[in-house]
């Protein structure tokens, strides 16, 4: 019972954070390397945006989790106070380690992240190797054409 409690509040917030990072990656994906739009200012200020809103969405989900656990402490009046005392402490074991678990769960989610950021310094690099050359062969132009 205990371990179930817990196990269906990590679900939740697993699906509710991985459609968080879906979300943000296509959102990168189609903001950045599908755009055309130069006004970085622009971009960047919806890129954090997105960020901020996925963090929100991550913090209230914890808060969730640390709610659902948190509210199961019995009252010291309870009747059978000891029993439900001694289940509280074993969701609280529960819910420790599957923080942990839940913990490294994230940080290989933001590392998949952190590799569609490098996919768009590596887009971005790449075409302003592009450019360069176009404005330089542009150049080599006009100066063979009227020196």
């Amino acid at each position: 019972m205990v371990n179930q409690a817990f196990e269906d509040v990590q679900a939740q917030f697993k699906e509710n954070t991985k459609s968080d990072i879906r979300h943000l990656q296509c959102f990168v994906e189609n903001k950045f390397l599908k755009s055309s739009n130069n006004d970085t200012a622009k971009l960047e200020s919806i890129f954090l945006e997105e960020l901020e809103t996925t963090r929100q969405n991550v913090n209230d989900n914890l808060d969730q989790m640390k709610r659902a656990v948190l509210d199961k402490k019995p009252a010291t009046n309870a009747p059978d106070f000891e029993v439900k005392n001694a289940e509280y402490a074993q969701l609280l074991s529960v819910a420790t380690k599957g923080f942990t678990m839940l913990r490294e769960w994230i940080k290989s989610l933001f590392d998949q992240v952190m590799q569609v950021i490098k996919s768009i310094i590596s887009w971005i690099a790449e075409n302003i190797t592009v450019v360069a050359n176009a404005v330089g062969n542009f150049f080599i132009r006009i100066w063979t054409t009227f020196f």
